[in-house]
């Protein structure tokens, strides 16, 4: 019984020694693992939080592993500053070189690019990821390339300097026309820079870090084909006349003779497929085979009948010895300076008001006698009667067809009575037609002699038909005396106020011969003319016997 007892203590006291060592090497375990865990942890952030190029990390080829942010900036910068000023490209063809840096041409070395890519392996994804590639790098290197890119709107704008250089623009074919000769002017080709193809020669020869020879290409621009119906059309023309035309200015001009022109369409055809079948398309010119044909009316001919006659000739002459005539002087020479160089085309009506004008004193017009009322008076534009008298002659010598006249109320001394022709603006005018195929045209002088000349000049188709005028008088009513008493002279005595003018009934004829022949005689108008008294001023102031002159 009380060996059984020592012997339970005995066992029991063991089991506890047994249970002791259980637990010390399951807390040794522990802190080894802690120890572990606490090591792997700290050696895992000392890894991923290594701001230096990790190893096995190569850009270009060279070892960039270990290196910091700053030295990894450092080393780039001196390696690749200045790395392209070593290569250029020598653009060329056989009469042109240009020689352009690396930098010149837009290309650049992108060190930052490779920075960031050096600096960012083993930097991305979840951190087993991380450690993977950080781990992989040891068997397997990184090899970043050199980072070399070529700016492309700088190359563009050395290749559109190259193609400005070169570019020839088309020479379109055409047809030119100068006078009656035609000449093909045949296309030619343009040329231009092949950019697109230059750009991948560039882009190639870059990569190469070296100097690089470029031939130029250039590539051909064809001229457009040359459309025969288009050409034949230019050159075919029918003939037109010459013809005279008014200018804006109202003078008369000859527009010239449009020549007909034909050709050959077959034989035009044979020249236009030699030209479009030319290896070289360079630019030519071919005479072609044009024929001519003149219109019926021809230039030379229009302009040599152009005013080429004097139809007639009429001059008056006037005085200057006293005021009154010097204003009429004044008068007659502005009237007849409005009227030189007018031209009527056929057909056309000149009236003598609206050439001449309103006469009136801020035109220059000046006063002297007009008939008004029955009454000689002093009024703006006296005298301008005897330059449209004067041209009314003309136009009748001319055979024009004259649509509006009128006679003066009393008789004129500067013109056969019956042709003359009275004026007043906005009353009475002076117009005729002009009833010839051509123009006319009116030449007014006034000589120093005071000699006023009208002459029509136009085309005489009839040289052989003259006109003569002929007044024949119907009636004459003699001037009266009318006598107006004056108390203020002396009885006996008299002074003539005003001479008068004797009335006349006077036809007018227009006689034509051909030759010495007549052919024609009429009657264009008749001419009433008032009588105009005599005035006469007479004394009735009663004088002393002894104060009468003697007598014999």
């Amino acid at each position: 019984m009380g060996f059984r007892k020592i012997n339970l203590v005995i066992k029991r006291s063991g089991n506890r020694r047994f249970d002791l060592k259980k637990a010390l090497k399951l807390a040794a375990a522990a802190l080894f693992l802690a120890a572990l865990i606490l090591t792997s942890i700290y050696l895992i952030n000392s890894i991923l939080d290594n701001p230096n190029v990790y190893k096995g990390v190569f850009i270009d080829g060279c070892d960039v592993g270990g290196m910091s942010p700053s030295r990894l900036k450092s080393f780039l910068k001196e390696r690749y500053e200045t790395y392209l000023d070593k290569a250029s490209m020598v653009f060329f063809t056989e009469n042109y070189e240009q020689t352009l840096s690396y930098k010149e041409i837009g290309a650049f070395i992108d060190m930052e690019s490779m920075e960031k890519q050096a600096l960012g392996i083993g930097r991305e994804g979840f951190f087993l990821s991380r450690l993977f590639t950080i781990y992989r790098l040891n068997r397997k290197p990184a090899m970043i390339p050199l980072a070399l890119e070529v700016n492309e709107a700088q190359l563009d704008t050395v290749l559109e300097d190259l193609d400005r250089y070169f570019r020839q623009d088309v020479t379109v074919p055409k047809v030119v026309i100068s006078g009656d000769e035609a000449t093909l002017c045949a296309g030619a080709s343009g040329w231009e820079v092949d950019k697109e193809l230059l750009r991948r020669k560039v882009l190639e020869s870059v990569q190469g870090m070296e100097t690089a020879y470029l031939y130029i290409p250039l590539r051909e621009i064809p001229p457009p084909k040359i459309d025969i119906d288009t050409v034949y059309n230019a050159i075919i023309q029918e003939p037109s006349n010459a013809e005279i035309i008014k200018n804006e200015d109202g003078s008369a001009a000859v527009k010239p003779q449009v020549n007909g022109r034909s050709i050959d369409k077959d034989e035009l055809r044979k020249i236009i497929n030699r030209v479009e079948e030319r290896n070289l398309k360079v630019y030519e010119e071919i005479p072609l085979p044009v024929r001519v044909t003149e219109p019926e009316i021809k230039t030379r001919d229009l302009e040599a009948l152009l005013f080429r006659d004097v139809l007639s000739s009429v001059s008056t002459s006037f005085s200057t010895d006293t005021q009154n005539n010097i204003n009429r002087g004044i008068n007659i020479r502005l009237a007849a300076k409005a009227i030189d160089g007018t031209v009527i085309f056929p057909g056309e009506e000149f009236s003598f008001n609206e050439v001449v004008g309103p006469r009136t004193p801020n035109r220059g017009y000046a006063i002297a006698h007009v008939f008004i009322a029955g009454q000689v008076r002093d009024g703006y534009g006296g005298g301008v009667c005897q330059v449209s008298t004067t041209l009314y002659g003309a136009a009748l010598l001319a055979n024009l067809k004259v649509t509006e006249r009128h006679n003066h109320m009393f008789t004129v001394g500067y013109v056969p009575l019956g042709m003359d022709a009275a004026v007043s603006y906005g009353h009475a005018d002076l117009k005729f037609q002009n009833n010839t195929d051509y123009p006319i045209r009116i030449d007014a002088s006034v000589s120093d002699g005071n000699v006023l000349t009208f002459s029509i000049v136009g085309t005489n188709l009839y040289p052989d038909v003259k006109v003569r005028l002929v007044s024949r008088v119907v009636s004459v009513t003699k001037a009266t005396t009318e006598y107006i008493s004056d108390p203020q002279m002396p009885e006996g005595f008299e002074e003539v106020v005003e001479d008068g003018m004797d009335g006349a009934v006077v036809d007018t004829y227009v006689q034509i011969y051909s030759g010495k022949d007549l052919i024609k005689d009429y009657k264009i108008h008749q001419s009433v003319y008032q009588m105009l008294p005599r005035k006469v001023r007479r004394g009735t102031r009663k004088l002393a016997q002894s104060t009468y002159p003697e007598t014999e």
